[in-house]
Parts: structure tokens; sequence; C-alpha cells
């Protein structure tokens, strides 16, 4: 993102420092941004929440599963 330091914050600025992926020269005008708007900073409170909800839903599990019950053979027998 090659914007100029005191440029206006964009929606796609405000996305990419949500991601953690806005260059480090723009994060501390994003940020006072979002200080300077209340309402545009619990909307982005908001989508954080709702990320970190859709992470836990989709991410694989963290432990192994669980045991299996084992099969049982059939007993010997006469074949059908």
């Amino acid at each position: 993102m090659d914007t100029e330091p005191n440029a206006p914050v964009t929606e796609a600025e405000l996305h990419a420092w949500m991601d953690g992926e806005l260059p480090e020269e723009r994060r501390g005008e994003v940020e006072r941004h979002l200080a300077g708007d209340p309402d545009l900073a619990r909307r982005f409170d908001r989508y954080r929440a709702q990320r970190a909800m859709l992470q836990g839903t989709f991410a694989p599990p963290t432990h192994p599963p669980g045991p299996t019950t084992p099969r049982t053979p059939h007993p010997p027998g006469p074949s059908p």
C-alpha cells in the first residue's frame, strides 16, 4: 500500500490493520483514526469477535480424536 502518511484512512487499510497486514508506517494513523471514531472502532471490534468465533468453529481440532471402538471379529462358523 503506497499511501501518503497523512492520507485519509481507507476501508481496505482498516481491514489490513485488523488482519495484521497493514504496513508499520500506516498503523499509527489507522489506530488514531479508530480512536477518534468510536462507532467505527465498535464495528471493527464486532468484526474481530466474529472472526474469532468463525476461526473457533472451522479450525481443525487441536486434540487427537478419541478412541474408536474396536471391531469384534465374527465368530467362526459355517459360511453362508
